[in-house]
């Protein structure tokens, strides 16, 4: 069916409904209006007369819309939130629909939260291929933050505690903070504090020595992730990605590879479960990963119950979450944090049990080797019964986790 062509913001009922929205949130919202109006062959301001004329047969098309995204294989979860979006856009224009059915509202989950075990997450720290991830991995567990709020951090926040050798770590977070792209970062829009111990400290501290040594200038401004490549664009006026000198100021690492980061260090760790559950519009297959980002503060909530702080106001505070009575009767200050943290964070350090391999920062060794070796690729996780056919095809046994998992890693002669 054809339908006027939406113009953006250039109707009156939209810019009057997206005025309030977030702007993560206003591009999906507009995507469900688009998508409406294509069903009804309508444009907003004729949707605006029709729900004048009629509120409950507009309410009724809007059911009917809800079940005609089933045929193009939306997830549950999408087609209730498209139908939450389009009654707000009606009610923002003054015009609230009818009472909504529970099931077009409930929500659903296709992926159920996975607690980790601390040697799992050992494992995925010890099989990450760059210094960089090691950090972002053990940040995340140590701190149990959003990857859109450690994105948008900078080294300033951390600068003088790093360099004092100050622990636990101390962050604050701004009610205002943005991310590389001026959008807002912090999706509790509350001033709160968080902390992470000596082990994510010092992958930071190597992290960062590791890019000044390759000239890269390092102060308050920089981003504590540092992405390797930038969009440039080429004489035809098209855009491709271009890596970063070493020596040059870098943008901020997006969120997704926060999570890309610990979706392949769990598969390198042999403990990732990938299935497929539906299929996009265009028959795509559409596949979730069980071990994600998010999961991560899920372990650091139950580690830090484990090291016996319990304050649920303490941990949501943390976590960033918008506190109870808007925070008027909590009151956490830098050093009731830091010795809060104290308490949990032995449970919370998993890298104390792997002697061999805490002190790597690199996948390059540090005694002299055979120059004409050369390590490439990440590490991988393999069982006893798998050893003998990797060590055939040029893999090098380097330790037993106490996994009972056998770390190997890529040695390939280059070319004399």
């Amino acid at each position: 069916m054809d339908y006027p062509a939406l113009r953006g913001l250039d109707y009156d009922p939209v810019a009057n409904w997206t005025l309030g929205l977030a702007d993560s949130t206003k591009r999906q919202y507009i995507r469900f209006l688009k998508l409406f109006c294509e069903f009804t062959g309508k444009d907003p301001f004729q949707l605006m007369r029709w729900v004048k004329r009629d509120r409950t047969r507009v309410h009724q098309k809007l059911k009917e819309f809800h079940h005609h995204m089933a045929k193009f294989n939306v997830s549950p979860g999408n087609k209730n939130y498209g139908y939450v979006a389009l009654r707000s856009f009606f009610f923002h224009n003054d015009y609230p629909l009818g009472k909504a059915p529970r099931v077009l509202m409930s929500q659903s989950r296709l992926r159920e939260p996975r607690l980790l075990r601390s040697v799992e997450v050992g494992d995925m720290i010890s099989c990450a291929s760059h210094i960089r991830s090691k950090a972002i991995i053990s940040l995340l567990t140590q701190s149990g933050q959003r990857i859109g709020v450690l994105a948008a951090l900078r080294y300033g926040a951390i600068r003088r505690q790093i360099e004092q050798a100050i622990s636990p770590v101390i962050v604050e977070v701004s009610s205002g903070l943005q991310n590389g792209k001026d959008l807002s970062a912090n999706k509790g829009k509350t001033n709160y504090r968080f902390a992470f111990g000596k082990e994510s400290r010092n992958y930071i501290i190597q992290m960062i020595n590791k890019r000044r040594q390759r000239g890269e200038p390092i102060d308050d401004d920089s981003w504590l992730f540092r992405c390797g490549l930038k969009s440039d664009q080429n004489p035809g006026g098209l855009f491709y990605p271009k890596r970063y000198e070493p020596s040059e100021r870098g943008g901020p690492l997006t969120p997704y590879w926060f999570n890309e980061v610990v979706v392949r260090a769990a598969k390198a760790a042999g403990i990732q479960s990938e299935k497929m559950v539906l299929k996009d519009s265009t028959g795509r297959p559409r596949h979730f990963q069980e071990v994600h980002a998010h999961i991560l503060r899920l372990f650091w909530k139950h580690q830090m119950r484990t090291g016996g702080v319990t304050d649920p106001d303490l941990l949501n505070f943390m976590m960033g979450h918008t506190p109870r009575y808007g925070g008027a009767y909590d009151v956490f200050d830098e050093e009731y944090v830091r010795n809060e943290y104290a308490k949990a964070e032995a449970h919370l350090t998993v890298m104390s049990r792997y002697p061999r391999l805490a002190s790597k920062v690199s996948r390059r060794k540090t005694t002299p080797q055979d120059p004409a070796q050369k390590r490439l690729g990440p590490q991988r996780l393999v069982k006893e019964h798998q050893l003998r056919a990797y060590l055939r095809n040029g893999w090098r046994y380097v330790t037993i986790l106490p996994s009972k998992r056998i770390l190997i890693e890529k040695a390939l002669r280059t070319q004399p």
